[in-house]
């Protein structure tokens, strides 16, 4: 209604819920600050799988902490982190035509290797157990920290966008259904496999690095596998990061009159900075 992000979109309809807004723009700045680093894992070990999966295999836990410096100055991640945030700030750069030419060549790709992998997972011996327990409801884990990504204020900026032409209703409905499509295919690709090979799901960070490298390792063609997978975590994370990102530049162009490009080469500092301190702070 307002062609305006969240901050402007808000104050225009009510002014005194403009720092409602403001946080949406706060949360995802920060958010944007670690996402890029665990882009940048993600990319780490996808190197990882094409070159040297045996050294990754031989102690799964001790090559994610090694990665993120146990060893030492974590060199490789920073530096993934940094070109992944370079990504990042390349598609934005692009205005909304990059955004838009990013998601109608991912998103497709992203859904194949979705459906490949969520039938390999489902296939294999064991993965019984895993379709249960992601086919349980547990109404008890439903709380306020489950619905907290709701105020990003991504989509109101991204719906700032459309023309009057567009139809809100039929949209809301698409991007409803696919990204609760895309989050059951994501869970039906990780909890069979891993309860297929008797590792309990958990863990936090380490569990879609360490654990989860334990499952490729004891599955057949496991190389090939997780490095699908971790591919597939970079193209989850640039395009989430790309939208969040968005969201915050939007803000300091709408709100500030900044230019567009030194509100993204500014924020992509920054936040890089940031991430930095996130990622020392895993081991240091």
């Amino acid at each position: 209604k307002t062609h305006r992000g969240s901050v402007g979109a808000l104050r225009m309809l009510n002014e005194k819920f403009a720092w409602i807004g403001g946080l949406g723009v706060l949360t995802g700045f920060i958010i944007v600050c670690y996402y890029c680093q665990v882009g940048g894992w993600a990319m780490y070990y996808v190197a990882a799988y094409i070159t040297d999966v045996q050294t990754v295999w031989a102690d799964p836990m001790a090559y994610f902490l090694g990665m993120l410096g146990a060893n030492g100055l974590p060199v490789g991640a920073i530096v993934w982190g940094i070109i992944f945030m370079f990504l990042t700030a390349f598609i934005i750069s692009h205005g909304t035509a990059g955004i838009e030419k990013m998601s109608t060549i991912l998103m497709p790709v992203l859904f194949i290797l979705l459906i490949g992998l969520m039938i390999r997972s489902c296939t294999l011996p064991g993965a019984s157990e895993g379709l249960a327990y992601m086919l349980h409801v547990d109404f008890s884990t439903i709380n306020g920290t489950a619905i907290l990504s709701l105020g990003m204020g991504v989509m109101i900026t991204y719906a700032s966008y459309l023309s009057k032409d567009d139809n809100l209703i039929s949209n809301t409905g698409i991007i409803c259904t696919l990204d609760t499509l895309v989050a059951l295919f994501a869970g039906f690709m990780i909890i069979p496999a891993v309860f297929a090979t008797g590792i309990a799901p958990g863990m936090g960070g380490a569990f879609g690095f360490a654990t989860l490298a334990g499952v490729f390792m004891a599955i057949p063609g496991g190389q090939f596998i997780g490095m699908l997978f971790y591919f597939l975590l970079f193209f989850a994370a640039v395009t989430s990061s790309t939208s969040i990102l968005e969201g915050t530049v939007a803000f300091l162009v709408e709100e500030k009159g900044w230019e567009r490009k030194r509100a993204l080469v500014i924020c992509c500092i920054v936040m890089e900075i940031v991430g930095l301190l996130y990622l020392l702070s895993q081991v240091y």
